[in-house]
């Protein structure tokens, strides 16, 4: 099962591997809707094992630990897996997962573009 693993204790942990884990969960407060989670990260049983880049359960996100090893693919992962904890356990192909994801990146254009241009963006009051 691809979400049959061995999980890594947070002391095993290297300090890069704990710092880039502060980073994603920073972009918690950029995502609708945020439920509270922990990474847990964990690796493969066997070299063989056919396991997934991540996984949530409905309380924690679980992180591949070698996808902690490029930055843009670690949060990919997170905000995918993000996606689907906020969103109460949604499948991929469902469409209350695309309609969070198409939420999530409206919102995040809209508040760089209020940075950048914040005349065209009128504020809500």
């Amino acid at each position: 099962e691809m979400a049959d693993v061995e999980h890594i204790s947070d002391e095993e942990l290297t300090t890069e591997e704990k710092a880039l884990m502060e980073v994603l969960t920073a972009i918690d407060e950029y995502l609708p809707n945020n439920r509270p989670s922990d990474i847990k990260v964990y690796q493969r049983k066997s070299a063989d094992q056919k396991v997934a880049d991540g996984f949530a359960d409905g309380v924690n996100i679980h992180l591949l630990r070698e996808t902690l090893s490029d930055f843009t693919r670690a949060a990919d992962v997170y905000v995918h897996e993000k996606a689907h904890h906020n969103t109460g356990g949604a499948q991929d192909a469902s469409s209350n997962f695309r309609n969070y994801l198409t939420f999530a990146l409206g919102r995040m254009a809209l508040d760089q573009l209020k940075k950048v241009r914040p005349d065209l963006v009128k504020t809500e009051s």
